[in-house]
């Protein structure tokens, strides 16, 4: 749309080409779509967009436009997973997967393709991406250094245990699976090994969500309680504030940065650690932020909250 004011419907075209060339001399289109919008009001926080043709089942009947404030909290993140810097992918209706851009960094699916059937989600990190499939297994392709490579822990991932959702740092993944405990991979310096959390993250006590940064995830538990892995220095380390975060009083949201977290919790209270330039250290309002005054949500750019 041209104006944030109502309007009437707007149609639109979308083509889809593997290489740049082929966009500009208009060849070779991978798939195309054609939809509409209707009446984008800036009152909207989601916009329906509908898909009246597709040439290869690629998109989906609807997706929406959401607003970023509420889902971004800096370009490229969405406050759990990493946009692919390199390629795409995308799902046809039959549950395949078509995959473009840099072959070496999710676009070459060759060493997947027999697995890459019936898939309902698809994630991704920096330079890899993973597959939820409808038997709740995980199939992943991309660089092995950011997460394109499960061989490690494909046997926790063969669909045994169902998992319902994937997040992911810039070069590493971590899967939720429905009995609360969660898998990791991907480079081990950036999230990929949650070895030393492990009894934390087995699922005797439910993960429910995780939150991501550039290197470091942070799980809210059942309990109220968190648990944090990844780079220490990103807020993979809880340590110092692990008798804030151990859900005497719980924690309802955690927010990040690039290489920070903050926990909101039920009192009204923020408790924040990670890289101190990144604001992880808030001690300079630890007043505004003891819950005197309720903190109701917090909002996060690369690197600060507020």
């Amino acid at each position: 749309t041209d104006s944030i004011s109502p309007e009437d419907t707007e149609h639109f075209f979308l083509s889809l080409y593997e290489t740049s060339s082929n966009a500009i001399s208009d060849v070779s289109y991978l798939a195309y779509g054609v939809g509409y919008i209707v009446n984008v009001a800036p009152s909207s926080l989601s916009v329906p967009i509908e898909w009246l043709a597709d040439s290869l089942g690629t998109f989906t009947s609807r997706f929406y436009l959401s607003d970023s404030s509420e889902t971004t909290s800096f370009p490229g993140h969405n406050s759990s997973q990493f946009k692919n810097d390199y390629a795409f992918a995308a799902i046809n209706n039959d549950g395949s997967v078509i995959a473009w851009g840099d072959a070496s960094n999710g676009q070459n699916t060759s060493a997947v393709n027999d697995s890459l059937t019936d898939v309902k989600t698809i994630r991704s990190s920096s330079k890899a991406f993973a597959a939820i499939r409808e038997d709740g297994s995980v199939i992943a392709w991309g660089n092995p250094e950011g997460g394109g490579d499960l061989s490690d822990v494909s046997s926790s991932l063969d669909g045994s245990v169902n998992v319902v959702e994937i997040y992911s740092t810039k070069l590493s993944f971590a899967a939720l699976r429905s009995d609360g405990s969660v898998i990791t991979w991907g480079k081990s310096a950036s999230g990929g090994d949650s070895s030393e959390a492990a009894e934390r993250l087995n699922g005797t006590n439910d993960v429910e969500s995780i939150v991501s940064n550039l290197s470091a995830y942070a799980a809210l538990h059942a309990d109220g309680s968190v648990t944090a892995w990844g780079y220490s220095t990103s807020g993979g380390d809880q340590s110092e504030v692990s008798d804030e975060l151990d859900g005497t009083i719980d924690v309802q949201n955690i927010y990040s940065t690039g290489s920070a977290f903050a926990a909101l919790r039920s009192d009204g209270s923020v408790v924040s650690w990670g890289g101190i330039y990144d604001g992880g250290d808030s001690s300079a309002v630890s007043e505004e932020l003891n819950g005197n005054i309720s903190v109701i949500k917090i909002y996060s750019n690369t690197a600060a909250f507020a």
